[in-house]
């Protein structure tokens, strides 16, 4: 049965104070696309039948997020472009009721948009690029 996105949990540290989760940017989220890749690094030698070898390379991730414009959002996401030090982040695809999936780690932010156009709702994006590993888990 196909599900509709009703709710989300998505939480990160902040300039100053990266361990610490910031639970305001929730309630502003419009869209979250987190990507997750593994790299297959082609290790095929001569003689192999024909068919390609693959080898486990590392994995990443990235999100893309997009907010509701709100002035405070836009200043905790400015704080963290060039903020040296990774920052905590809890990302829930379906909230944060206990037993629902949530990922975690740490991450930078890559960059913060913010276009206007004429008519259209006002908008801040930012794209967070994890570094390490990314835990799955549940919510308790």
């Amino acid at each position: 049965m196909a599900q509709t996105s009703i709710n989300i949990n998505f939480e990160i540290g902040s300039n100053g104070s990266p361990t610490t989760l910031v639970t305001t940017l929730s309630n502003k989220t419009k869209s979250c696309d987190f990507t997750r890749t593994q790299d297959l690094p082609d290790v095929t030698a001569f003689n192999n039948s024909g068919a390609k070898a693959f080898a486990m390379g590392l994995n990443e991730g990235e999100f893309g997020l997009e907010f509701q414009w709100d002035a405070t959002v836009d200043a905790h996401l400015n704080g963290l472009i060039g903020y040296p030090t990774a920052v905590n982040f809890q990302y829930g695809p379906d909230g944060s009721t206990s037993g629902y999936p949530k990922y975690t780690g740490t991450c930078f932010v890559s960059d913060v948009s913010a276009p206007s156009t004429v008519g259209d709702e006002k908008m801040i994006s930012a794209t967070f690029k994890p570094t390490g590993v990314i835990t799955r888990g549940t919510f308790a």
